[in-house]
């Protein structure tokens, strides 16, 4: 992310002592919590991220583009929920010209490009579709970001027991 990379919790590992340090994660943020924690983390300045390539992630795809859909508005609305408790500015969301201007360039250039790479063996009919699935998650997480109302409570960060300090 531009503000501060973060880890995904799907993928992360966090030291106790920071657990500790910065408490867990917010109760009541109901998606972003894993890049919220590693932000409060990180504006510290002692500490960074570190990728781990031996590491073993398992992850489930989404198998319908309905899914996908709904993946991207969590997305979205976890990136409004960020942005006001980190106070940063959301970006822009596409206008109407973008999206023709994408669709047109889909249609005009990457279609027959494709085709022409699926000649050659080096593309296959997944890579068509890179744009229209691209276009659609990027709308799915405008919506998201528009319907996304974070709830007071969400400020709250929960706290490890005092015995475990």
């Amino acid at each position: 992310h531009p503000f501060r990379p973060y880890g995904q919790t799907a993928n992360l590992a966090v030291r106790h002592q920071l657990f500790q340090q910065f408490g867990l994660f917010r109760p009541y943020l109901t998606t972003g919590g894993d890049a919220d924690l590693c932000w409060r983390i990180l504006a510290d300045g002692a500490w960074s991220i570190h990728f781990a390539p031996q590491a073993i992630v398992k992850h489930r795809h989404r198998s319908t583009l309905e899914a996908l859909r709904q993946q991207w508005q969590r997305y979205g609305r976890s990136h409004r929920y960020l942005h006001c408790l980190h106070s940063i500015a959301l970006a822009p969301e596409l206008t109407t010209n973008d999206y023709i201007h994408r669709w047109g360039r889909w249609v005009l250039q990457e279609i027959p490009m494709t085709i022409a790479a699926m000649i050659k063996g080096k593309a296959d009919w997944l890579d068509v579709w890179q744009t229209p699935v691209g276009l659609i998650c990027h709308q799915a997480r405008s919506h998201g970001q528009r319907q996304a109302k974070l709830p007071l409570e969400a400020e709250t960060i929960e706290w490890l027991p005092e015995t475990q300090r």
